[in-house]
């Protein structure tokens, strides 16, 4: 398929204040820049570079710049942006939103706009699909990093994060990740306790009485190695009714 790089020109003065790309004929896409300048929705700065120029009765005029295949229309519109000057362009072209920096109103109108926003599976499928491959820069993780700090998760929220884990293989390339992210890090037990401080019931099946009492899930394991610690996990939020011939609760759910 081939692509149409084309400009935005100011008829009087000639000068270009915007590059852009289209499939749809020049005459069509600059119908769709007058009618999205016209509408009520917030203006970015192409659309009230046109509404000045309509103020004026004069309408933009659209040239076109070349025709590329369907496989280079990015690089040769970020290669435009960045040869002509003093744009209307608000990033550096393609489908990326790279070069362009939002302001702390934007980022929390965003913010406003997502609250109790429930996507369908199949728009987190096409986020998921997006996004992967897109590399994170140091200071991006650092902010997440910092974000994430002191988060206590609703239970609701870690079931659902435990459930999408069951049956889920590990890659060799992320076990080797973990490895060396957690090379040198001391696990002793009173800082488990302090993480995950969950006492886990042991209980009889057939008298409903608690066999033992474990700090965490983590003496679960440690006193019977051969218990694999997800099901465990299982059992004590009701995915497993038993396991292992045992009820397991923690101790803040009633025991039936």
């Amino acid at each position: 398929m081939k692509v149409q790089i084309y400009m935005l020109k100011n008829p009087v003065t000639q000068e270009c204040r915007y590059v852009g790309k289209t499939v749809q004929t020049l005459k069509r896409r600059l119908k769709d820049h007058i009618s999205f300048a016209k509408s009520k929705r917030k203006k970015s700065h192409c659309q009230n570079w046109i509404l000045s120029l309509l103020s004026q009765n004069i309408k933009p005029e659209i040239e076109l710049i070349e025709i590329c295949d369907d496989s280079v229309w990015e690089e040769r519109e970020r290669y435009w942006i960045k040869t002509l000057n003093n744009l209307t362009n608000i990033a550096e072209g393609g489908f990326s939103r790279h070069g362009y920096t939002l302001t702390e109103e934007h980022k929390r109108n965003i913010g406003l706009g997502n609250l109790g926003l429930k996507r369908s599976e199949e728009t987190k499928q096409l986020l998921s699909l997006t996004h992967k491959g897109i590399p994170v820069s140091e200071s991006a993780k650092q902010k997440i990093r910092e974000a994430l700090v002191g988060r206590i998760r609703p239970q609701e929220v870690r079931d659902k994060i435990s459930k999408s884990h069951i049956g889920k293989v590990i890659s060799e390339k992320t076990k080797e990740k973990l490895r060396v992210i957690n090379l040198g890090k001391k696990h002793i037990m009173e800082h488990r306790i302090k993480v995950t401080s969950r006492t886990v019931l042991q209980i009889d099946i057939n008298t409903g009485q608690v066999v033992e009492r474990f700090p965490t899930l983590g003496y679960v394991t440690e006193k019977y190695p051969d218990l694999w610690r997800g099901n465990v996990s299982s059992a004590c939020t009701g995915r497993l009714k038993t396991y292992r011939g045992y009820m397991w609760k923690y101790e803040s759910e009633d025991i039936v």
